[in-house]
């Protein structure tokens, strides 16, 4: 399976689209931006919190409770005030867990979480196509052939899932690797000539220390 990076999964309609049907820095297509605030130009709305002028784009949408249907603070002005909070008022470890349980449900495949889905969704790819990938290679890595044996970070986390690797020059995917795999061709600078190079060193080490 390849896909460039060059095309890109709308949030919204969830299908991939050319980067040219996107504005800048939004994660919504221009087709369902027209159908959500309207035709272009855009509306414009004032922030009831830093009192700019804002494209309605800008603002979240809040159901009917509201007479336009969007949220009266915009979207940089909420994520401020949801930090702002989260320095005030730190989650416990303990509560985060519960909630990561509570809402697991919600993830559209109900096995991943959104964070496992943003991290997809940065390659282009839905949990059935990482699914798929995943089952063509058998579970393993793609290199060494071996599945994934370490652990999240936090302290009852499960084994990682395999680390999706891609050329850093074309954007293609190129398979699933393990994180010890992954992480070496990386400090080799992903250079077939740095991997020959490194073949050669342990050859040549391996032959003299068997004399």
């Amino acid at each position: 399976m390849f896909i460039q990076l060059k095309d890109k999964r709308c949030f919204n309609c969830h299908i991939v689209k050319l980067l040219d049907q996107y504005e800048p820095n939004e994660r919504r297509c221009t087709d369902c931006i027209k159908i959500i605030y309207g035709k272009l130009p855009f509306e414009t709305k004032i922030c009831c919190s830093c009192k700019t002028e804002r494209p309605k784009r800008e603002f979240n949408q809040g159901g009917k409770k509201f007479k336009d249907g969007l949220y009266p603070r915009c979207r940089l002005c909420s994520q401020a005030s949801k930090k702002a909070t989260r320095v005030k008022r730190p989650i416990s470890s303990e509560t985060a867990r519960m909630y990561k349980e509570r809402y697991a449900h919600r993830s559209p495949d109900g096995k991943l979480s959104y964070e496992t889905r943003k991290k997809l969704a940065k390659w282009g790819l839905t949990e059935s196509e990482y699914e798929k990938l995943y089952e063509s290679q058998d579970g393993v890595c793609a290199i060494c052939n071996l599945p994934e044996t370490a652990l999240g970070s936090n302290k009852n986390s499960s084994v990682k899932r395999l680390s999706v690797d891609h050329n850093h020059k074309t954007g293609t995917i190129r398979g699933l690797l393990c994180g010890n795999c992954n992480t070496g061709i990386g400090l080799l600078q992903d250079s077939v000539e740095n991997l020959q190079k490194a073949i050669d060193y342990l050859t040549t080490h391996q032959t003299v220390d068997n004399y």
